[in-house]
């Protein structure tokens, strides 16, 4: 593949306004994010997922969400309304992840589970009992097994 790649975390600064389509009927989404860099320096960049990403996101992602971002980078430059040349980087993403929420950001309603990419239970109840075995195997006579003298 040609061309800069890139991949990155940040968030969402503003709501996305759901899928909008081409001219040759090509779903697409567009999100606004800001990238924290070095002492305290932001970047806002714009990122478009087609299609499939595109389709998976919608209705899943809020501003202030915090996302994974994977693309091909340019950069675009337009003419503002006062006449002024702007220029900024421009994401065309096969790949935008939200990540988990933590602290403040975690949910807060009672009985509401944390949930992983999608909504999916986190992590997998499936994987929960096998996930404590190790957990205790790994730490056989340590603080965790005498406070949970269960396992």
């Amino acid at each position: 593949m040609k061309g800069i790649h890139v991949a990155f975390e940040a968030r969402v600064t503003v709501e996305p306004d759901g899928i909008k389509t081409t001219n040759t009927g090509k779903g697409y989404l567009n999100l606004a994010v800001a990238v924290d860099v070095a002492d305290s320096a932001t970047e806002f960049v714009r990122v478009t997922a087609w299609e499939d990403e595109a389709e998976k996101l919608a209705g899943n992602i809020r501003k202030g969400d915090s996302v994974y971002v994977e693309g091909k980078a340019t950069i675009s430059r337009w003419t503002d309304r006062e006449g002024a040349e702007k220029s900024g980087l421009q994401v065309s993403a096969w790949q935008v992840l939200p990540l988990g929420k933590i602290g403040r950001r975690a949910p807060k309603a009672p009985g509401q589970a944390r949930t992983g990419t999608w909504g999916e239970p986190w992590p997998p109840r499936s994987e929960t009992p096998a996930v404590a075995q190790t957990s205790r195997a790994r730490h056989s006579g340590t603080l965790l097994e005498r406070l949970d003298p269960v396992g």
